[in-house]
C-alpha cells in the first residue's frame, strides 16, 4: 500500500518546485520576489516587476478541501484591501484567451500529486496565458479585471442600531476600489 504524504511535505513540495521552476522564470522577466509566507499547511510567493505582481500560492489544509496551487496577477497595493481588488487568477485571465480549456481552474491537489509537475504546468499556463502582463501589456489584464470587479459587490458593514437589530451599509473604501477597478 502507497503511503499517502503528509500534508507539510506537499507543502515543501511546492516551495521546492517554486524556487527551482517560477522564481527564475518570472526573474527573467524582471520580477524580483519580494514576499515569501511559508506555513505548515500554505506557502505563498509574492514577486513584483513596479506596480505589476504575480502571486503563487499553496493551500494543503485539509479543512479547506479540495487542496489547491493558485496563481494571481495584479497591478497596484500588495496589501489588504486594496489586494482583493486589483487582481485576477490566471485561470480567469485564461479563459479570456481562445483556445483555452474551459475547464481551467485552480491547480487541484491530489493525495499523489506529483507536485513538480503542477509548478510547471502553472509556469506553462503563466507563459501562455499572462504573457502579455508579464510583458508589461496589462490590457486584457484589465479588461478581465474590469469585467470580474463590475460582477462583485462591495464590502458591507452591518453596524448594531442599539434596539438588537443592524443597520447594513456599504463600507466606503470597498465602494472606491470597485469603482476604480471596474
Amino acid at each position: 500500500m502507497k503511503k499517502k504524504p503528509r500534508t507539510g511535505s506537499t507543502v515543501s513540495a511546492f516551495v521546492e518546485a517554486v524556487g527551482r521552476t517560477i522564481t527564475p522564470a518570472l526573474a527573467a522577466l524582471g520580477f524580483v520576489q519580494e514576499q515569501a509566507d511559508v506555513e505548515d499547511l500554505s506557502a505563498a510567493y509574492c514577486y513584483g516587476n513596479g506596480p505589476r505582481y504575480v502571486k503563487v500560492s499553496a493551500n494543503a489544509d485539509p479543512r479547506d478541501a479540495p487542496c489547491y496551487l493558485n496563481a494571481v496577477l495584479g497591478e497596484g497595493q500588495r496589501s489588504w484591501p486594496e489586494v482583493d481588488w486589483n487582481g485576477v487568477a490566471l485561470w480567469r485571465l485564461a479563459r479570456a484567451h481562445l483556445g483555452a480549456p474551459a475547464t481551467i481552474s485552480e491547480y487541484l491537489i491530489a493525495p499523489d500529486a506529483d507536485m513538480a509537475a503542477l509548478v510547471a504546468q502553472m509556469r506553462k499556463d503563466l507563459e501562455i496565458y499572462a504573457a502579455d502582463f508579464l510583458r508589461g501589456d496589462l490590457n486584457v489584464f484589465r479588461e478581465v479585471r474590469a469585467q470580474v470587479n463590475q460582477a462583485r459587490e462591495p464590502y458591507k458593514i452591518h453596524k448594531p442600531v442599539g434596539d438588537g437589530t443592524y443597520r447594513t451599509e456599504v463600507d466606503p473604501t470597498s465602494a472606491d476600489l470597485k469603482s476604480r477597478f471596474s
